[in-house]
């Protein structure tokens, strides 16, 4: 594995259940934020145990539950947790470094959202390296959501 994604991903690993960062009560399971929680402890624990290959799908899922929850709290005016924010870095790194392996098959990395490989103020462009699989990614229901 690439020291560039290791050094990262630690020090992310090292933050991201710190009690100053995680939005309050989010352990319970009535919480709003507990799936995200636990998605991004799910992307811990397979980085953890080297099973790389299920990463893109809880990568989807945080992603998806991030944007759900922001809709969610605009609509009622409330605070967007900064703890999103350090997810979504998160998660553009644990896409980078999923991408980057060849172990994973194209299939698994379609799941990741193409918005995570986007640089904020860059038009758009498409970071898996094949073709196919764009057109994969583009011809799944959960591409569209």
């Amino acid at each position: 594995m690439d020291n560039k994604f290791r050094d990262k991903i630690d020090s992310f690993h090292q933050n991201l259940n710190h009690r100053d960062i995680v939005p309050e009560r989010c352990y319970r399971r009535n919480n709003m934020h507990y799936r995200l929680v636990c998605y991004v402890n799910n992307i811990i624990a397979l980085y953890l145990s080297s099973e790389f290959n299920v990463i893109p799908i809880f990568i989807h899922r945080a992603f998806k539950e991030i944007k759900f929850l922001k809709k969610i709290l605009k609509e009622n005016n409330r605070k967007i947790p900064s703890y999103y924010n350090f997810v979504l870095e998160y998660l553009k790194l644990m896409a980078e470094f999923s991408n980057s392996l060849e172990s994973i098959e194209d299939y698994l990395k379609s799941r990741i959202p193409i918005e995570l490989f986007q640089k904020p103020g860059q038009p758009w462009r498409c970071s898996i390296q094949s073709p196919a699989v764009f057109q994969l990614y583009l011809s799944h229901p959960w591409a569209k959501t």
